[in-house]
């Protein structure tokens, strides 16, 4: 199955969130632009949440 744009657009956020420190939501609006479809608005809201429950996920994963 081939990468999207969407998909590659997310985990490039999250890399310049990470290595970075940079503003994911910044980065994002930066990406998309103008080409904004309803596929890619899926993958922006997902990467903030990622983002902005990451103190869980990472508990949860320990705990597996």
């Amino acid at each position: 199955m081939p990468i999207s744009a969407a998909e590659t657009i997310a985990f490039e956020v999250l890399i310049a969130w990470k290595r970075k420190g940079a503003y994911a939501s910044d980065v994002l609006h930066a990406e998309l632009g103008a080409s904004v479809n309803g596929r890619m608005r899926r993958w922006h809201r997902m990467t903030l949440g990622v983002l902005r429950w990451r103190r869980l996920l990472d508990f949860l994963i320990e705990r597996q």
